[in-house]
């Protein structure tokens, strides 16, 4: 009953530690929130999680584990490698696979927070460039409708004109009626 018991508060602690991993933001808050976690579970005091890899890992305000406990035990962080979760040596092996487990959701945390890095990159420059894309877009709109006003503009009124002249025309002298048209045809 008591190792059930044990169990059940190192579940208890890994899903803590795992909610209060999702709600992380930044990479500087996990080493603080997972020693927390997992000192509570061990029942110790010298937890270190060495996101950096150095061997003589600290936490602010703390002494270093190496100095502490000389056979301390680095668990690898899985895809963040050298990080390491620090813990005192000869741990049984229910609090190494809670150890273990902890690795795993900080190797999780880290690339969560590595991919959100990279889809807000992303996020800014497909903004950036939506702006970019707009802009030309309006420049080209102005570029065009300048062309249109001072290029096909004055023609479309030289036809309009020959239009009306044609229409006269024709009331008045039906002959020329065929060579307005010509013109007005040009002109289009």
């Amino acid at each position: 009953a008591e190792e059930l018991a044990d169990r059940v508060r190192e579940l208890e602690v890994l899903n803590e530690l795992s909610s209060a991993l999702l709600s992380v933001r930044t990479v500087p808050h996990i080493p603080r929130i997972v020693a927390s976690a997992l000192e509570q579970a061990l029942a110790t005091p010298t937890v270190v999680v060495d996101l950096d890899g150095a061997s003589g890992a600290t936490i602010p305000d703390r002494v270093s584990v190496a100095a502490v406990e000389p056979t301390a035990d680095r668990v690898s962080i899985a895809g963040a490698e050298p990080a390491a979760i620090v813990v005192p040596g000869g741990i049984d092996d229910g609090a190494r696979a809670v150890v273990e487990a902890s690795a795993a959701l900080v190797g999780l945390t880290l690339t969560r927070l590595q991919l959100e890095s990279e889809l807000a990159e992303t996020e800014r420059a497909r903004t950036a460039l939506t702006g970019r894309i707009l802009e030309e877009a309006t420049h080209e709109r102005s570029r065009i409708a300048l062309a249109v006003h001072d290029d096909v503009l004055p023609l479309f009124a030289a036809a309009q004109m020959k239009i009306d002249t044609l229409d006269t025309t024709l009331e008045r002298d039906p002959s020329r009626a065929g060579e307005l048209t010509e013109g007005a045809m040009r002109a289009v």
